[in-house]
């Protein structure tokens, strides 16, 4: 064991106040304990968590029986086109749209959280209807 001779020795007396505890409700002590009884067990402190799913984006466009079967704009009258032939490309002019409709909509995100310091994700349950008619619409961008 070892003598520490330069601690400072002081006359004051700390007393302790029961009510500094109830002010603050973390800070509780330990409980003095017979010697037969042991160890008294604490409760853990408990936590909540809070989970934030955000609004996702879904774009989709329907392709229907007509659509293969009418003639597109700006193709031949006489253009022997498959339904196979006109669905694909419909849907690479479809998925080409999609894209930059989602890619305008993350830009705008991007530059509402920059100068807002975030975005108001307003969430469509179809066309017309929203789930917050009051918050603002990225619809003018897409």
């Amino acid at each position: 064991m070892e003598f520490l001779p330069y601690a400072q020795v002081s006359d004051e007396v700390h007393t302790f106040h029961p009510e500094d505890t109830e002010e603050n409700p973390d800070r509780k002590m330990a409980a003095f304990v017979s010697p037969r009884v042991g160890a008294i067990p604490m409760e853990r402190m408990g936590y909540e968590i809070h989970e934030f799913e955000p609004a996702s984006i879904g774009v989709s466009r329907p392709l229907t029986s007509d659509d293969l079967t009418k003639r597109g704009f700006g193709e031949a009258i006489y253009a022997n086109s498959t339904p196979a032939q006109r669905a694909a490309k419909l849907v690479q002019n479809d998925l080409a749209d999609m894209d930059g409709r989602i890619i305008r909509t993350e830009e705008w995100m991007c530059a509402q959280t920059m100068l807002d310091n975030g975005c108001v994700m307003q969430e469509m349950l179809d066309n017309v209807t929203s789930r917050s008619p009051a918050s603002p619409s990225p619809s003018a961008l897409c």
